[in-house]
């Protein structure tokens, strides 16, 4: 369920030996819909003038199973690097509302070092698998806030821009 946290990946694993596999994704990231503050990252607006700009990402990992079977499947651990671009942009308005037709750009840039434990199952009749994991991780992120608000008692709004490099520890769950 990628998709609600606002990627959109396609992934590929290909078994090394009976115990070991590499996995690569590509995917796009568009809008975050869950607020998980104990992965360090936020949900997207639900904004006339927020526009979401689809952008790469992709993840590369080694996972060992703890099983010793022909199929890549059962108890895993996975060792993986992402990386993430979450960007939209934010139209400008002036003191009536209107949209004035200048836009800041909000955006995300996310490197990860992930570590899960997990367990994949592989169909009996075709080659979807079920895949459930969590775990935790070391995040690197670069990011430019675009925060706007509406005075009220002057009816003006205004635009703050925070700009934000730091590293922090996440739980993938």
């Amino acid at each position: 369920l990628l998709f609600l946290r606002g990627e959109i990946p396609l992934y590929y694993e290909r078994a090394l030996s009976h115990r070991l596999s590499a996995e690569l994704a590509v995917g796009l990231t568009y809008r975050n819909y869950l607020n998980l503050s104990f992965a360090g990252d936020e949900s997207d607006d639900f904004s006339a003038g927020t526009h979401l700009i689809a952008k790469p990402s992709f993840h590369v990992g080694a996972r060992y199973y703890l099983a010793d079977d022909i199929e890549p499947q059962g108890l895993y651990l996975q060792g993986e690097f992402a990386y993430l671009d979450h960007s939209k942009d934010i139209s400008m308005k002036d003191s009536t509302g209107e949209f004035t037709g200048g836009t800041l750009r909000d955006q995300r840039l996310y490197n990860d070092v992930r570590l899960y434990a997990g367990y994949q199952r592989l169909a009996s009749t075709s080659n979807w698998l079920f895949d459930a994991y969590c775990g935790l991780g070391f995040r690197s992120r670069a990011l430019n806030i675009v925060n706007e608000r509406l005075d009220l008692a002057d009816g003006v709004w205004s635009y703050t821009e925070e700009v934000t490099h730091d590293n922090i520890a996440t739980f993938f769950p």
